[in-house]
């Protein structure tokens, strides 16, 4: 190229010298020539700079099949450049979750913006991926009033680091994220099948599955799918679980605490560590059967045993449909024992409990569904057995709660959605102050923008 405009320009200082020798018919033809080459000149050069500045800038156009042409000369892929950029760019997702509730027991009203979820994603290089998950709640409570003002809670959700090049199908995962233990646990609240968590969900595994610390997953490269988890980290539980909670007897002080001791250490031996191991059986291309089975040890206040199994079947009656069947469920059970927070004396708490689910999506907007929870929790409150009017011991408390709900779905779309849910409860005890049961009805509406990617399916 650089040879080309060497012979452009002695050319172009030769041509005068033939003008002089020529008539003015030749002279005008010449001039025009001459101005036709320099605009010609111009603009191969003006190319050539671009050519150069184009793996700075990123503005140049291609030259060569697809090369850009370096200012070392050395050659890039201005394609494979832009693929790169893509990969490593970060990935923005956005979910408001806002619900209406009604308690009829406790005549109560509430509007709160439970979810206003944040995720930040993006490939760090090859080897790994960095997420965080920023989230401003209010907890879901039909039964109580709500403060706009005071009840938000504004935090860190999940941050985390994971590999993504790992062979044999391993995949590490580090930070504080929602472990992979129970099915539903580890799902947002916007992103469950209805609108409240399960109740024995909730109190046995402690609601939402967040945990500290690292987490290994294995996905075996064979033709069936399964997946296998084990996790270390400080504990599991967005709530402390049912059977370490000590309810508290004189009014002002806050709903609960610790039942157990608690050290002001945390050793090696006081970690929890839980497993999960996860299996899809597919029957043709419209059914597919989720089993999964879920262990927990660790010791913090007190010792903690859970597990729990999960299962969930789909049907698509034709493949080129809406129409999908789901029926799902878990059942827990979970232990806690321990030396007693204000006594000497060790006891020992037990739950059980578990939830199933029936919905069909109608079409592209329309999916009703029931649901059926069952929870046995055992728990410790304050007692004063002498009537002095002050707690002088602990005691351990039963309780059976049943709840049945209905709700019906429409999806305007993927990405909008609309619920209406109606719950009975009924309890052995208070499920609202001054009654053992409670109708309650919840109106949610959903909206997610920008990327949203959760792996929980199975």
């Amino acid at each position: 190229m650089h040879k080309f405009i060497v012979s452009l320009a002695l050319a172009l200082g030769l041509l005068p010298a033939r003008a002089l020798s020529t008539d003015n018919a030749d002279i005008s033809e010449l001039r025009r020539q001459v101005e036709a080459l320099t605009k010609t000149v111009t603009a191969l050069q003006q190319q050539v700079n671009r050519q150069s500045l184009a793996p700075m800038f990123g503005d140049g156009q291609p030259l060569h099949g697809g090369k850009s042409v370096a200012g070392t000369g050395t050659h890039h892929d201005h394609a494979r450049v832009e693929h790169e950029h893509e990969k490593f760019a970060i990935q923005t997702g956005v979910a408001l979750d806002f619900i209406g509730s009604y308690s009829r027991r406790a005549d109560n009203a509430n509007f709160i913006m439970r979810d206003a979820q944040l995720t930040l994603s993006c490939t760090v290089d090859d080897y790994a991926r960095g997420y965080i998950v920023l989230n401003a709640g209010t907890e879901l409570s039909p039964a109580e009033k709500t403060d706009p003002f005071e009840e938000i809670s504004l935090g860190i959700e999940e941050a985390a680091i994971e590999t993504t090049a790992l062979p044999f199908g391993l995949r590490v995962k580090a930070g504080q994220f929602f472990a992979d233990v129970t099915r539903l646990g580890k799902n947002h609240g916007h992103d469950l099948p209805f609108t409240d968590r399960p109740r024995s969900l909730d109190l046995i595994a402690g609601g939402e599955t967040k945990a500290r610390g690292v987490e290994l997953t294995w996905t075996p490269p064979i033709a069936h799918k399964l997946r296998i988890t084990a996790g270390v980290v400080d504990n599991v539980g967005a709530e402390p679980a049912v059977t370490r909670r000590l309810y508290f007897l004189e009014e002002g002080d806050e709903e609960f605490g610790s039942a157990f001791a608690s050290g002001e250490r945390r050793a090696f031996d006081q970690l929890t560590v839980y497993g999960r191991a996860a299996t899809v059986f597919e029957f043709g291309s419209q059914a597919q059967l989720h089993l999964g089975a879920n262990y927990l040890h660790g010791r913090d206040d007190g010792v903690r045993t859970l597990a729990s199994t999960d299962a969930r079947f789909t049907w698509q009656p034709r493949w080129d449909s809406f129409d999908l069947l789901e029926l799902g469920g878990e059942y827990l059970w979970s232990c806690t024992e321990g030396r007693l927070a204000d006594e000497a004396a060790s006891s020992t708490a037990h739950a059980r409990g578990g939830y199933a689910y029936a919905q069909y999506r109608i079409g592209k907007h329309f999916q009703p569904g029931v649901r059926f929870d069952f929870v046995h929790p055992e728990a410790f409150e304050e007692a004063d057995s002498d009537s002095d009017g002050e707690r002088d011991t602990i005691a351990r408390t039963r309780d059976d709660i049943f709840t049945y709900s209905a709700y019906v779905n429409w999806h305007f779309s993927k990405a909008n959605r609309l619920r209406l849910q109606l719950n009975y409860v009924k309890g052995e005890h208070d499920v609202t102050p001054g009654s053992d049961d409670d109708w309650q009805a919840f109106l949610q509406w959903t909206v997610l923008f920008g990327a949203h990617e959760h792996d929980s399916e199975w």
